[in-house]
């Protein structure tokens, strides 16, 4: 910064030669009424206005100026100390140096503008300085209004200098304490302040000028970062804690060692896992342990060597053996700090292993029964008798096509069963919840009947229909099973109109125009072969193909005559119970000769015959 000045140096001189005429010119052209005289630029004397007759100076017009000068009543030396002079000067006073060289002339209005000067320079170096500070600083006089209120203050608190300064502190910061302060005289030191969502530490000070107090001021930092690192290391504290807990009282063993596989910490599970004394070996490198023999492996060794986590077999000199599991702890710049191994008696996974495995084989057959009983159960309820291959066979071709929902043709000969086998499938599907088993003998309707039993009929559709029409067949199954058996007794322009409910899903009522959409399942049976027929053209070929998707072939009873007792004991118990009867059993001979005989009416005859 350019010193203050307070010296006039292009104040006009003269010469002691000069005549004094020069010197009225002088004072004349520069309007001065003071010239210092210099010879050789040191200071001589000095002419002022005020000395001089003007009556006689026309007479001395051409007199030197050394004949009437006089000394200098006052000069003044050391720019330095220029603040010396404000007592001294009066008047226009020459300032000389020791020397008595002539610097220039100063004036009492030189001196008092170079202390306005040095006193705003002050003041702005002393600006500078507070708005330099990191800290906010705001001040209060004895009104309480803001006198001072610093660029870190404004950035701070949000609030713009000009903004603040002249307001009343408590009107845009109620808890800053600056009033108690005035009011007590008393500092204030590390208090915390709020404002916003901002946390503060402040000092206070009163501010005393001859003893009284005249305002005080306020030193405040935002430490609401420090707050925030505050809570994370006392969140970090709890993770600490929480974490020695984990490994305090995990079941399995911990180990936890430097970059150099020195052991740092064991857990007290590791004792039980490896059966080594933790007290022992804290401190000890796991190469040394390796050399002594203590376990004949090492998961650490492998991750500082490959630094990968690793897992290995470790067995001990103690006769433990583990499954060590080891993970490598990697700085800011990928080196390996620790090591953390996590070992696992394998004695007792081995154990556990077994009883998962023994208890898994007893739920498979705890399963397997329930599943069989549950099946010998459905068949039961569905009139289906028998445990020979023949039957099982059969129910597990039968229980896996119940659970496609398709259509399925059902082949075999006269009194086999064909409607239980269908029962069956039905109580095994997904329909069985949403819908009934609707069941329709083809061969036992009259042809004439047979189109409005299937489809039913709108009211009005032909002479005799009821009244309000009737539902078919097809509407009753709708989200269930329709059962057609005997189907190769359907009339061949029927069999056109079935081909189409199968590929649309749709029926159209006698007598009606609109189709209704439905939902159905297709089981159809017979005991003739329908693809001789197709050959012929006694049965729709592509019905036949549209009903041939799942086929299941019923054995005869002469193929599984091991359900021929079964059979008898049902059909005894039967019969019992509808006559009245008490017949406990067959005797042997019977039996036998029940076996011996080809029964080819099938079930159905051999029902017939228990019941005479």
């Amino acid at each position: 910064m350019d010193k203050v000045t307070v010296v006039e140096t292009n104040w006009p001189t003269l010469q002691a030669a000069n005549k004094v005429s020069l010197a009225l010119e002088l004072m004349d052209k520069f309007d001065v009424d003071y010239l210092p005289v210099l010879v050789e630029g040191k200071l001589v004397g000095e002419l002022r206005l005020s000395a001089m007759v003007r009556s006689t100076l026309m007479d001395i017009r051409e007199v030197a100026v050394k004949h009437i000068m006089s000394k200098p009543k006052l000069t003044v030396a050391g720019l330095e100390h220029w603040q010396d002079w404000a007592k001294l000067v009066t008047e226009v006073v020459p300032v000389v140096t020791e020397d008595a060289i002539y610097l220039g002339i100063t004036t009492p209005d030189l001196i008092n503008n170079g202390f306005r000067k040095m006193l705003q320079r002050h003041l702005e170096r002393f600006q500078a300085v507070l708005d330099c500070t990191h800290n906010g600083i705001m001040a209060i006089d004895l009104q309480g209004k803001l006198t001072l209120f610093n660029i870190a203050a404004s950035r701070v608190l949000g609030i713009k200098i000009k903004e603040a300064i002249g307001k009343p502190v408590d009107s845009l910061f109620p808890k800053t304490g600056l009033l108690e302060v005035v009011k007590t005289g008393q500092a204030q030191y590390s208090k915390q302040i709020s404002h916003g969502n901002k946390v503060f530490i402040s000092n206070r000070t009163p501010i005393v000028s001859e003893g009284k107090v005249i305002g005080a001021v306020a030193v405040f930092q935002d430490i609401s970062d420090l707050a925030r690192v505050s809570q994370q290391l006392e969140l970090v504290k709890e993770l600490n804690e929480e974490l020695d807990a984990i490994i305090q009282y995990s079941h399995d063993g911990i180990c936890i060692t430097d970059q150099r596989g020195v052991i740092l910490r064991l857990n007290p599970a590791f004792e039980r896992v490896t059966g080594l004394k933790n007290s022992k070996y804290l401190g000890e490198g796991l190469e040394a342990m390796l050399a002594e023999k203590v376990m004949d492996n090492s998961a650490t060794l492998k991750v500082l060597q490959n630094g990968e986590p690793a897992t290995v077999m470790q067995r001990f000199n103690t006769g433990k053996q583990t499954i060590s599991t080891a993970y490598p702890i990697l700085d800011d710049n990928g080196a390996i700090t620790r090591v953390v191994t996590n070992l696992r008696d394998v004695t007792e996974l081995n154990l556990l292993r077994q009883q998962l495995e023994e208890s898994k084989q007893l739920t498979n057959k705890y399963l397997t029964e329930l599943s069989q009983l549950k099946k010998e159960s459905e068949a039961v309820a569905a009139g289906i008798i028998g445990h020979s291959m023949a039957m099982e066979r059969l129910l597990e071709v039968a229980l896996r096509v119940a659970q496609v929902d398709a259509t399925v043709l059902l082949l075999g000969e006269s009194g086999v069963g064909k409607e239980n086998i269908a029962k069956f499938i039905h109580l095994h599907s997904s329909r069985r919840e949403s819908g009934a088993l609707i069941k329709l003998n083809c061969g036992a309707i009259p042809r004439d009947l047979l189109e409005s039993e299937l489809f039913g009929y709108e009211r009005g559709a032909f002479t005799g229909a009821r009244k309000e029409g009737k539902l078919g067949f097809f509407e009753l199954a709708n989200n269930g099973t329709l059962f057609l058996d005997e189907v190769a007794d359907l009339p061949l322009e029927l069999q056109v109109k079935l081909l189409r409910v199968l590929q649309e899903q749709e029926i159209v009522r006698l007598g009606g125009e609109k189709p209704i959409k439905i939902d159905v399942r297709i089981i159809a049976a017979t005991n003739r072969n329908l693809e001789e027929m197709s050959a012929v053209g006694e049965f729709r070929q592509d019905l036949y193909y549209r009903l041939n998707v799942f086929p299941i072939q019923i054995p005869p009873l002469r193929d599984r005559k091991q359900d021929i007792e079964l059979l008898v004991k049902k059909f005894i118990n039967k019969f019992n119970s509808e006559y009245g009867r008490n017949v406990n059993n067959m005797d042997n001979k019977a039996l036998s000769m029940l076996k011996q005989y080809d029964w080819p009416g099938n079930v159905r005859e051999l029902e017939n015959i228990i019941g005479r």
